[in-house]
């Protein structure tokens, strides 16, 4: 399947490679194509190489760390959408028909998996706070209630396992969309106005 996105963004970056700028730099033909393709549905590996060429650009200055690491956690989850149905469901401008290009499998062996680093943060908390729920909720059912103690423990260890998983399919990408929202104030006008346009969202729970 052709991908005139993708095509039309390697064309400018061939014409312009050799320039001082370099492609994506200070490049007028990038950012008007980043405007034609605002609020369009294009192909994941079209939305990759906007994502690179912003992330080499926002690298060139000290003090756009928050962009440049917007630009690889969304990168990461582009990734991560070809494998997981419900992450690929957050992205309903994007099509992933198409195999992934080496440029982005170059870019993710090049940067840390940060998508990752924060889901599993909030998975560790996750951890933690159910098994104090579990604990509480143990002696309450046994030394109050007086129900026998390996019903409860079969009890809540079936509890804790369905909050765990909700929490991984659902709580956990809804915590970092909302991370990733607010990260969105950090970068460029027209790439500002792009993200917003894509129509990224968490998954909703349980909606089948």
């Amino acid at each position: 399947m052709e991908d005139r996105y993708l095509k039309a963004l390697n064309f400018i970056e061939n014409q312009q490679k050799n320039t001082i700028a370099g492609f994506g730099v200070e490049s007028d033909d990038f950012e008007a194509m980043v405007k034609d393709m605002t609020g369009e549905k294009i192909s994941g590996n079209a939305y990759a190489k906007v994502l690179e060429v912003y992330c080499r650009r926002y690298a060139k200055k000290d003090d756009r760390q928050m962009a440049v690491n917007y630009c690889i956690m969304q990168m990461n989850r582009l990734h991560k959408a070809r494998l997981d149905k419900n992450i690929q469901g957050m992205y309903p401008k994007n099509s992933f028909k198409n195999p992934e290009e080496e440029f982005a499998q170059m870019f993710l062996k090049e940067h840390p998996d940060l998508y990752r680093e924060m889901e599993e943060t909030i998975l560790k908390k996750l951890v933690l706070a159910l098994s104090a729920l579990t604990v509480v909720m143990m002696a309450f059912s046994v030394l109050v209630i007086h129900l026998p103690f390996f019903f409860c423990l079969i009890l809540q260890a079936g509890i804790a396992a369905v909050l765990y998983f909700a929490g991984k399919q659902y709580l956990c990408p809804m915590l970092i969309e909302d991370r990733m929202s607010r990260m969105i104030r950090f970068l460029d006008p027209i790439h500002q106005n792009f993200e917003k346009r894509m129509g990224i969202a968490a998954p909703k729970p349980f909606a089948f």
